[in-house]
């Protein structure tokens, strides 16, 4: 048998995932992380009341899934479905509370669960490739803020997030056993997650592209399987396509929120960047160009809006009079042409916030997890912020502490992922060390100049992986250094 040839490709029965064989490791691993889950929940809103966890979109996908099962639509103000949100996890949402009734702390409960059981599956699934630094991913997941938040939070970004950990592992068994079918289960399993959030909905055609880039060879002596993955993916999102085009007249369009951002949150932050104004005003400038081409549209003048109501989320629509579809349209128009006008300094300027995805504040969502919301946030506390901390004494201690792990955690992180690449070349070109790059690459393209440090949450597992990935490599070659005579 040669060097390259895989023994698992003559019906032989693959070896049994390592997480499985020797469950004695996944089992720790899930237990603490499970253990830490609990007493973060105890220390916040969790156990004060079934309301106390909706804040934010949480209430969004709450009052979606209550109008499912009143009127059989997922919609939040309108009679007609909302698109602003995808329907997957309104759908759950509805199912949980038809099945345990209207307390979102059942399915907050589950999440925890597959949440903390992910992380011994995910940390035993690294053994042969990382060995003893797979304990480093491991604690890191263990104690995660941002696992620990949003596990228990009712947003979506959870199941994105537990849908590429699962599709990771199963292109890991793909990559072990070569057998079709699991690159197929990993596409269905990033094709659910883009029925889930909007930002996840072009991952699974971004890997596809990218291993095709850097490694055309593997990805072409493999085409048919991953053609077949391609199509369960498209296969997956074509009837949210169908529905969406049956409601709005547009094909194809997959969501609005795109749209509704494009305009209102991504120019609205460029203008107030490159001139110099607050954000306010910019979004008032902004919602009224939207109002300019509705009149040119409608060819009836309609009231220039105010800024007390331009940077009302929904009021804005209502001063214009547009529903959601329709609002998306106007918006695409508006966007489109600014971009002819001003493309690339947008383009730039989308560019540079990409790089903020790595430093960007989760504490807003700390904030309505501990119902603090007078308490400093320390949102602005950055790289060259650490000063700062001396004039902080008197504030809230906790919400200084996790803003400086997540500089700290940027600070450290970042390098340890460059080190692996650069000083264990052979392995960094590995199929699965490129996907890990790319969730992180993908997560900060698609958001851009509008960043949330949720986002983060959704690549932190792979960010922990080539960061592990780097120890190794460093470890390796001091080993190395210290071998030469």
């Amino acid at each position: 048998m040669s060097s390259g040839e895989n023994p698992y490709l003559k019906g032989s029965q693959p070896p049994m995932p390592c997480w499985f064989k020797k469950p004695t490791e996944t089992v720790a691993y899930a237990a603490a992380a499970l253990a830490v889950q609990l007493a973060f929940a105890a220390t916040g809103v969790f156990f004060n009341d079934s309301w106390a966890c909706l804040s934010g979109d949480s209430w969004v996908l709450h009052r979606m899934a209550v109008h499912g099962l009143e009127n059989g639509v997922l919609s939040y103000l309108e009679p007609r479905p909302t698109l602003t949100q995808l329907p997957a996890y309104p759908w759950l949402i509805a199912l949980s509370y038809r099945v345990c009734g209207q307390d979102p702390r059942f399915l907050l409960g589950l999440q925890m669960l597959l949440g903390s059981l992910i992380v011994g599956v995910f940390t035993a699934a690294l053994r042969a490739r990382l060995q003893g630094w797979r304990h480093t991913v491991g604690l890191a997941l263990v104690f995660d803020p941002h696992r620990l938040l949003y596990s228990s939070c009712l947003l979506s970004e959870f199941w994105v997030w537990l849908a590429w950990m699962t599709g990771f592992l199963m292109f890991l068994r793909y990559e072990k056993t070569g057998r079709s079918s699991w690159l197929a289960a990993a596409f269905a399993s990033f094709g659910l997650a883009a029925l889930t959030k909007p930002l996840a909905g072009f991952f699974g055609p971004f890997l596809a592209a990218g291993l095709l880039v850097l490694k055309p060879r593997w990805c072409l002596a493999r085409w048919k399987a991953f053609i077949l993955a391609l199509a369960l993916y498209g296969g997956l999102l074509a009837p949210l396509l169908w529905r969406n085009a049956r409601l709005t007249g547009e094909f194809p369009r997959y969501t609005t929120v795109s749209s509704f951002n494009s305009v209102y949150f991504n120019l609205a932050y460029y203008e107030a960047q490159k001139n110099g104004e607050s954000l306010a005003s910019a979004r008032t400038r902004m919602v009224n160009l939207l109002r300019a081409e509705l009149e040119r549209q409608r060819g009836v003048a309609i009231p220039e809006i105010s800024q007390e109501i331009a940077c009302d989320r929904w009021k804005h629509l209502q001063a214009l009079g547009v529903g959601e579809y329709e609002y998306a349209a106007l918006s695409d128009t508006v966007f489109a042409r600014y971009l002819k006008e001003d493309g690339p300094g947008y383009l730039r300027a989308h560019f540079r916030g990409a790089l903020d995805i790595f430093t960007v504040s989760n504490l807003s969502w700390f904030q309505y997890w501990f119902h603090a919301y007078e308490a400093r946030s320390f949102s602005g506390l950055g790289w060259r912020g650490g000063w700062r901390v001396l004039r902080a004494l008197d504030l809230d201690a906790l919400f200084l502490i996790i803003r400086l792990l997540e500089v700290a955690t940027a600070a450290l992180l970042l390098p340890l992922s460059l080190l692996g690449a650069l000083l264990d070349k052979r392995n960094a070109r590995d199929a699965a060390w490129l996907m890990a790059a790319f969730f992180i690459i993908y997560v900060a393209a698609v958001s851009g100049i509008n960043v949330w440090g949720r986002f983060r949450y959704l690549f932190m597992p792979f960010w922990f992986v080539l960061s592990a990935h780097g120890l190794k490599a460093s470890a390796a070659t001091l080993q190395g250094w210290r071998a030469k005579p």
